[in-house]
């Protein structure tokens, strides 16, 4: 009898756990992600293309809007960041 107590604690073990669910980040966060680290190794074209797909996804994107208002602003172009800050 003792010689089964390990397979069964073993058994017992393996049913209790919980299986972890890894979650995978949504194709919005994605390019939010993709978005910040254009911007951030000032790639402007490439912030900027990701952004506009942001958008397609989501015309009311947050994140889209004030990234493509920012690389208006560091563009020296207040007309369009103002544009993008009315709609944000």
């Amino acid at each position: 009898m003792h010689k089964h107590v390990p397979l069964t604690l073993g058994l017992l073990a393996a049913l209790l756990q919980v299986p972890v669910l890894a979650t995978e980040p949504s194709p919005a966060q994605l390019l939010i992600e993709q978005g910040r680290f254009w911007q951030q190794r000032d790639k402007p074209e490439r912030a900027r293309e990701v952004w506009q797909k942001l958008l397609e996804l989501d015309a009311q994107s947050p994140e889209a809007l004030y990234g493509l208002g920012s690389l208006e602003l560091a563009a020296k172009r207040p007309a369009g960041a103002q544009r993008y800050l009315v709609q944000l």
